[in-house]
């Protein structure tokens, strides 16, 4: 004798209302796409792009570089212009990244999300993977809108497009690897906002630690300095070598040959290689996904 148990109606009707991953992550990028500060930001990259690349057509060295069919042309608009994406576009997704979980939080909306029987680690990894997405976006758009405006400004010097078949194969490939920088850069900021907002669970304390997190870094490698000069004692500088701001200034200078002028503004003081600047950005992103994945897998919502 078997007996059969029939599904009921509302349990049916509750696992077909359970939102799919790929659900979430369009849930996520719509809620951004409607928060006013997000097109405010955009704004804000956009004109500060266009400004830059007014200032580098106005310096009289461009003029002679184009003129002189000099690589160091595109050197100058690859550290400039990468160097300002790297920065204002990881605050850019600092932010949003502390937007998209914070909120929930502050709104209560994350007890709605939960209750419709998403999972807590599903629905981190839906907002990381959204939020990827967006890095993405911005690195690609923001590359290409620099390659334009670095066109406008070749052809309002004089210049034509043959000065880029003119340069040589290292060229591309030092301003390749630059760009692979960037791309690790955007890659860590996210999964660091992601972890201080877990950690937090609030708005306020996610937005003010991650936007906080490289200041402290940077300004913090001063006082080791400060620290082994009355001391005397090199154990001070070393740790410089691991602190994550420093080390995601320094990548682009360390994995580039020496030749190149790269901007750095606050780096270990120590020497570092590029293996090295690679290694510890890794052991940082890993750390981050670990603490995030399992804060949020081990610590209930009540509130």
């Amino acid at each position: 004798m078997s007996t059969v148990v029939a599904k009921s109606p509302a349990s049916s009707l509750a696992q077909s209302a359970r939102p799919s991953f790929l659900g979430l992550i369009q849930g996520e990028l719509i809620k951004l796409s409607r928060q006013w500060l997000t097109w405010l930001m955009v704004l804000c990259l956009v004109a500060g792009t266009i400004l830059l690349h007014f200032i580098i057509a106005s310096n009289s060295s461009t003029h002679t570089n184009i003129a002189t069919n000099s690589p160091q042309f595109f050197y100058s608009e690859m550290n400039m212009t990468l160097f300002v994406l790297r920065v204002f576009g990881g605050i850019f997704l600092m932010i949003l990244m502390g937007l998209m979980i914070g909120m929930e939080y502050q709104n209560g909306t994350i007890r709605i999300i939960l209750a419709r029987g998403v999972g807590r680690v599903q629905l981190l990894l839906a907002k990381l993977t959204a939020m990827l997405i967006v890095g993405i976006e911005l690195f690609v758009v923001g590359v290409l809108f620099n390659a334009l405006l670095m066109l406008i400004t070749l052809y309002s010097q004089g210049g034509n497009i043959s000065i880029i078949n003119k340069m040589p194969a290292e060229v591309w490939n030092n301003i390749g690897i630059y760009l692979y920088t960037v791309a690790i850069s955007f890659a860590v900021t996210i999964l660091m906002a992601a972890t201080v907002s877990v950690l937090g669970r609030s708005l306020a304390f996610g937005m003010s630690v991650a936007l906080a997190w490289f200041a402290v870094d940077n300004i913090g490698s001063l006082f080791l300095y400060l620290a082994h000069g009355f001391t005397k004692q090199q154990f001070f500088l070393d740790v410089t070598a691991y602190l994550l701001g420093p080390i995601l200034n320094v990548m682009p200078k360390a994995l580039l040959p020496n030749t190149l002028d790269i901007t750095v503004t606050f780096s270990p003081f120590v020497k570092v290689d590029g293996p090295h600047t690679l290694w510890v950005a890794l052991a940082y992103a890993v750390a981050f996904l670990v603490i995030s994945i399992g804060v949020i897998w081990k610590r209930d919502v009540h509130e």
